[in-house]
Parts: C-alpha cells; structure tokens; sequence
C-alpha cells in the first residue's frame, strides 16, 4: 500500500541565499511567526475543490501566505511563506485505499515514506488529538534532505529539515496536513504550524 506522501523540496525553504540575505529574512521572519495568529490577525481559508461526494477540505493560514507556493501534485491544498520560512499542504485519500487501516497504521504508512527520503531521518512522539471533532495523530519528523545540488566545498549539499505529520481520520477519507520549515527555524515557526494544523476540517 502506497500513500501519497511527497517530501516538498527544500530549494524551496531556503533558497540560494548568501549570508546577509538569510540573515535578513529570518529577522523578518522571527517578527512575522510572532504575530501570527495573535489578537487583530489576518487569516484566509483555502479550501480544496469539492470531492465526488461534495466535500471540501479546509485550512486557515496566515492572510499575507501564498497559495500553491509549494505544489504538490497530490495536496488538495498548498500554501506557504518564503519570509517566514514555513510551509503546509493537505493529502486525501479514500479510506476504500486503505482496506483493514487505522488512523494509527495509515500515520506510520505515511511518516515512514517521508522518513526514508531523509538523510538520518527520526521520528518524534505520537501525540493523539482531536481536530474538528476527527481523530488525529501529530508527529515531529527531522532529517536532512538532498536536494541534489552542491555546496561550496564540492559536496551534495543537505538542508535540515522538521516536519509536523498530523494525519486525521474522517468519515471517508485519511488526510494528512505537513508542516515543515528549515531546522533553524523550527522554534518561531512550530507554534504557528500547529496552530494552522488545528483548523483543519471538512465542509460540505
């Protein structure tokens, strides 16, 4: 059984950027993930197209995030910002793919295919949850990813990565939301990850 797990390129996340540049942009994205979600902020939904049974997944994000900045052929819903350095999408599947699968069973499904394209890839604890009144699971995932290009000394150059893998069961489906930043960023960006994580809902 194969699930549609994609680990999002990290080009994305981090960019060609020299020094004074990085420096620069995690200044300004220390002071963004600060206000997220805080009194007065701006949030926008992003819903996916309706399923063959007229629903519709949902995630509230950041106002000033981009949709699709991270496309992923199988996420319903993709969004993100370069200058907070964070990113999420949301993968359905039918349950019907998944015959004899708990939620339990489909998150270690899914968190091992992403873990297996990381460069000492862990896996942190399993923290069940309830999100919109579904079953969900949250995991901390962190590894360095390849990228395929080179770093100044001639090597394959690696970016550290954390992922929030939060799986959730609904009537007919197993969604999975992924956050994921540059492990230099994971203590601004995981509350506001989290946060996002927990609109998760279906409507229709």
């Amino acid at each position: 059984m194969k699930a549609s797990t994609v680990v999002p390129r990290p080009m994305t996340l981090v960019g060609r950027r020299d020094a004074l540049g990085l420096a620069t942009v995690l200044v300004f994205g220390v002071a963004s993930c600060k206000r997220l979600f805080g009194p007065g902020d701006g949030l926008k939904d992003i819903a996916s197209a309706p399923d063959k049974n007229g629903k519709k997944r949902v995630l509230s994000v950041p106002a000033s995030w981009t949709e699709d900045v991270e496309k992923n052929p199988a996420a319903e819903i993709a969004s993100g910002s370069r200058a907070d350095d964070a990113y999420v999408m949301v993968i359905c599947e039918p349950k019907a793919d998944f015959p004899g699968y708990s939620l339990d069973r489909y998150s270690d499904l899914t968190r091992s295919q992403v873990l297996k394209n990381l460069v000492g890839g862990k896996s942190g604890t399993k923290v069940k949850s309830q999100i919109a009144d579904h079953p969900a699971i949250e995991v901390e995932l962190r590894g360095g990813f390849r990228d395929g290009s080179t770093d100044d000394d001639g090597g394959t150059r690696t970016t550290n990565l954390v992922y929030l893998h939060t799986s959730i069961e609904l009537e007919a489906s197993y969604c999975q939301v992924v956050g994921w930043t540059n492990g230099r960023r994971w203590d601004t960006a995981n509350t506001t990850l989290r946060k996002i994580a927990q609109t998760f809902r279906e409507e229709g």
